[in-house]
């Protein structure tokens, strides 16, 4: 499969200014809590009965809430928050970020020709570099 590499360096970047910005600098970095104070998220709900590990919801009144299911990955929960975060700061630019991807250069889905995107991989980028930054 064929990763566009711009937004892979985009996710890179807006981990470390984020840990820049909130003037972390060494592990462990509490990311539920960052999320809160810097107010990307409004609330973050436990709901075991929840299918997905994560889910991220604007509200009506523009409120993020990220709900994560912690029945399912609960050594998970940073990773997971960081995971949903990465999906919130991309929101207005995701058509910019994460270009379609003719599926002619993608394995065939079933979805006969649908255009592809690769939002989720980047997410799990973000939450790996805002946990474990690679000038750590």
């Amino acid at each position: 499969m064929v990763y566009p590499r711009r937004s892979i360096i985009y996710a890179e970047q807006q981990a470390s200014v984020f840990l820049k910005l909130v003037q972390v600098h060494e592990p462990p970095v509490p990311v539920e809590e960052l999320a809160l104070e810097t107010d990307l998220v409004r609330h973050i709900i436990n709901d075991s009965t929840q299918i997905a590990l994560g889910k991220s919801t604007l509200r009506a009144n523009g409120d993020w809430v990220v709900t994560l299911n912690t029945s399912r990955a609960e050594d998970q929960r940073s990773f997971i928050t960081a995971h949903e975060v990465k999906h919130i700061l991309d929101y207005q630019f995701v058509d910019v970020l994460y270009p379609p991807v003719p599926s002619s250069r993608l394995p065939v889905d079933g979805r006969h020709g649908q255009l592809l995107r690769l939002v989720p991989h980047r997410a799990e980028v973000l939450a790996g570099d805002v946990r474990t930054p690679r000038h750590w």
